[in-house]
């Protein structure tokens, strides 16, 4: 039970709060820290800790989404993303290399020939119509390359095959990861301040949302903290939610599957995709420095739109591998005697851009109160557009709130009023518990 004990820190330690440990909360971090504000960044488990889990490719061309929107959009955020590292990162040449992933296309798609070829040929043309992304020694021709179908029992589903060029990124937790660099960038920033398992349990502003309060729960202890301005990058709608950016909360998850040491070459060897347009679909990725193989089935993803508890683990991965094995001949085989015992479910609650001709690849920041925002990255790529984007915000707005206010009795009479905002709240909850 958290204690009802509320510490306040009047002399702020910082100018923004930022929620969320990700790697949006990361990146905009970074960005504030180098437009020289000081800045507290929260995390209620371990910075990084989900994305060093969860991307492990870069997709260059969009090319396994069914809609050209799409894929030019993905497409083009990635490039992006992979420009900045390889620019940006000195370390990016040990973590990011290229790779060519097997695309299968599945009989009884609804995706047409006809509508394959406009797709591939749109990509192409996007690719050399954008050159400020094209990457170095990269040919549009090089992006996508169709292959013969296998023979066997596999030509008997899949139409078509093609090799379709990615990048692999080593994202951690192991040195010369891009996690494990990230997370050492902000640990050696001055600027910043980390917070790990700390508990953002509200937000609270003044009467004029020029000055806000962040409560934090860390070791049963609950502290107020005074920012100029909050900026939250968690990924849920428990503080904050979107008010004109629809989306949808839903649940994600992986099947992680430790693999030997052999299993691992041989999945590599197959490749990370298979293609199915016409029943939504599964992805399998293999990570070879931590030898696990990660796959995710739509379908089943859909029937479980919801917390999966650990006694449903061994359910979800047997229908997840069933729906794979089904599509393919060589998972079929490659999962027949692959041990189970040591592989987990990994989830996350994630927010996902709907209607309003939304595409993927979309970030977006928009005002909460105040000087407080909420922020949201469709994929890990666009965390660099998002902290670019929020760092722009943030530094006219605090450009303009120095001119205007810097004077003690305004601190102070802020902290009176979020002191007793917050203890009203917690009577509420006393009450409530009480009832």
């Amino acid at each position: 039970m958290v204690s009802s004990t509320l510490k306040v820190f009047s002399r702020r330690s910082a100018n923004v709060a930022v929620i969320g440990g990700g790697i949006s909360g990361v990146m905009c971090s970074l960005e504030l820290a180098r437009s020289g504000l000081q800045v507290d960044l929260f995390d209620q488990n371990k910075l990084l800790e989900r994305t060093r889990s969860c991307v492990r490719r870069v997709n260059l061309t969009g090319f396994h989404y069914d809609n050209i929107a799409d894929q030019l959009s993905v497409g083009r955020s990635n490039r992006r993303w992979l420009l900045y590292l390889l620019n940006e990162q000195p370390e990016s040449g040990k973590w990011v290399s290229y790779e060519y992933v097997q695309y299968n296309i599945v009989k009884g798609t609804s995706v047409s020939n006809d509508l394959l070829e406009e797709m591939i040929k749109s990509i192409r043309e996007d690719y050399d119509a954008t050159t400020e992304l094209k990457l170095p020694g990269v040919t549009s021709s090089d992006l996508i390359i169709e292959q013969p179908v296998q023979e066997g029992a596999e030509k008997s589903r899949f139409t078509r095959s093609f090799s379709v060029l990615e990048a692999r990124m080593k994202m951690g937790p192991a040195q010369g990861s891009l996690a494990y660099d990230l997370q050492s960038m902000i640990l050696q920033n001055k600027n910043i301040s980390v917070y790990e398992s700390s508990t953002v349990s509200g937000v609270f502003s003044n009467s004029i949302g020029l000055a806000h309060s962040v409560e934090v729960e860390s070791d049963n202890e609950k502290v107020l903290r005074l920012y100029d301005m909050v900026l939250d990058c968690s990924n849920s709608n428990k503080l904050s939610q979107f008010k004109n950016f629809p989306t949808n909360g839903k649940y994600k998850f992986s099947c992680v599957v430790p693999l030997a040491e052999k299993k691992t070459v041989d999945a590599a060897r197959k490749g990370s995709c298979l293609n199915v347009w016409s029943d939504s679909g599964w992805g399998i990725s293999i990570i070879p420095e931590d030898n696990i193989l990660m796959l995710t089935a739509e379908p089943v993803l859909k029937r479980y739109n919801r917390p999966i508890g650990k006694d449903e683990y061994a359910t979800v991965l047997a229908e997840s591998i069933e729906y794979v094995c089904s599509k393919s001949d060589f998972w079929a085989e490659f999962f027949h005697d692959v041990d189970m015992s040591s592989a987990f479910v990994a989830q996350n609650y994630v927010l996902k851009p709907t209607g309003n001709g939304s595409q993927r690849g979309d970030y977006c920041v928009e005002h909460v109160t105040g000087r407080y925002y909420k922020c949201y990255a469709d994929k890990v790529a666009n965390a660099l557009e998002l902290s670019l984007a929020t760092a722009k915000i943030i530094t006219t707005e605090f450009k303009a709130m120095a001119r205007i206010l810097r004077g003690g009795n305004f601190y102070k009479s802020s902290i009176d009023f979020l002191t007793k905002s917050s203890q009203k709240s917690d009577r509420k909850k006393s009450h409530c518990k009480m009832s």
